[in-house]
């Protein structure tokens, strides 16, 4: 939504035009990226401005004091204006903010947040009285000194104005041991940003702050200390499988007997190199040989899954679960539950094993129409290489594994 301009549920403008910059120089986060837009005044003898209506905000933000904050990068000065404006709350006013931009020093040249030429806007706090879901309007103008010189304005954040510093669990802990006095003066300093000595104490203290946080979210729980399996809070992040996340994942397989698995020899979905339909060798084109995989098959819901991170996270759950490419391989359970990584619906196996005749044999049998990629009927009779490949891991040593597709 604060990316979008002139569209809907997004940004308009008025007397602007805004073109998207790629990403913010301030605000490097991939998960959340922030946009940097580039605008430019119409008419250089009016200002411009960018409005967003209708931002909704739950019950719980109600009579907190909320901060608007955005980075604006006006190399040659000017004034910059915000509003926000509580929708259909009665007695709410709203903020009004201006600043006026001095020229930067040009002969400054540095990156990001060090470069003269940006200027990170916080405005007054905004407080909505009440307990109901609200909405608020925001409204930015720009006049630029130069009207005919690019400015930019990266997409901004609108938070609750001691989130920061609460999120911090070392900044409580500290501000427990001092007199409340020192704190009640504190929070109502008249200085931008307030709260200096919270602020300084959460610098201080980061790294204390997420040591807490991930001893918390650490901590083993006994039944009797309140673990509760249907309760992911009470679990740790970092030994149960259930919540930990990948790299806690491969770390934890290490103690399940073998090495972790997170990808199959057959897991491959596309060609080693590419190749155009219907070109032979020698016309400019590339056509497919030996060395090249191209699983693909009509039957959509046999396509072989994704190699994502979900999915490379779910085998290693799987093995944590059932110990079946470790300690608890060799069995024959340990084979069907691997054959059923790469079967749907059913998930029939078969297994044929006889210890007087072949004690070193054991043949499985899937049906073609349950096997990822098969590709029709005919394939009856045949083997498939993503089975084999799954069980790999889970055969007995020494023991021969055959599969045979099925009708």
């Amino acid at each position: 939504m604060l990316t979008v301009v002139n569209a809907q549920d997004g940004w308009s403008s008025s007397n602007i035009t805004v073109t998207i910059d790629g990403q913010s120089e301030l605000f490097e986060d991939v998960n959340n990226p922030h946009r940097q837009l580039k605008c430019f005044l119409i008419d250089q003898q009016m200002s411009g401005s960018l409005s967003l209506s209708q931002i909704q905000f739950s019950a719980s933000e109600t009579n907190l004091p909320l901060i608007f904050i955005f980075a604006i990068k006006m190399p040659s000065g000017g004034i910059i204006t915000t509003t926000l404006t509580p929708v259909g709350i009665v007695g709410a006013s709203s903020v009004v903010d201006t600043v006026n931009l001095q020229q930067s020093a040009a002969t400054v040249n540095a990156p990001g947040i060090l470069s003269p030429q940006w200027f990170i806007f916080r405005t007054s706090p905004l407080v909505v009285e009440g307990s109901n879901p609200f909405t608020v309007n925001i409204e930015i103008s720009f006049a630029p000194t130069e009207a005919e010189e690019a400015f930019y304005f990266t997409t901004p954040s609108l938070y609750p104005q001691y989130e920061f510093y609460l999120q911090n669990r070392a900044v409580g802990e500290v501000v427990s041991y001092l007199p409340a006095v020192l704190i009640e003066t504190d929070l109502n300093a008249d200085v931008v940003p307030n709260a200096p000595m919270l602020r300084l104490i959460d610098v201080a203290t980061l790294s204390l702050g997420e040591a807490l946080l991930l001893t918390e979210e650490f901590a083993y729980l006994d039944n009797e200390d309140g673990f509760n399996d249907l309760n992911n809070k009470t679990k740790s992040k970092l030994i149960n499988h259930d919540i930990a996340v990948l790299e806690y994942l491969v770390w934890l397989c290490k103690f399940n007997g073998t090495r972790p698995v997170t990808r199959f020899e057959s897991s491959l979905e596309s060609v080693s190199d590419p190749f155009v339909l219907g070109e032979t060798e020698g016309d400019s084109g590339s056509v497919l040989n030996s060395a090249d995989t191209l699983r693909l098959t009509s039957y959509l819901t046999l396509n072989p899954p994704a190699l994502t991170k979900t999915a490379q996270e779910n085998l290693l759950r799987w093995q944590l679960e059932y110990g079946y490419y470790g300690k608890n391989a060799g069995t024959i359970p340990a084979l069907i539950s691997a054959a059923k990584l790469m079967l749907i619906d059913t998930q029939y196996v078969g297994v044929d094993y006889d210890y007087d005749t072949e004690p070193f044999v054991i043949n499985i049998t899937t049906k073609w129409n349950e096997t990822f990629g098969t590709t029709g009927p005919e394939l009856i009779g045949q083997s498939s290489e993503l089975v084999l490949d799954a069980i790999d891991y889970s055969r007995p040593l020494g023991v021969l594994i055959n599969h045979e597709l099925i009708a």
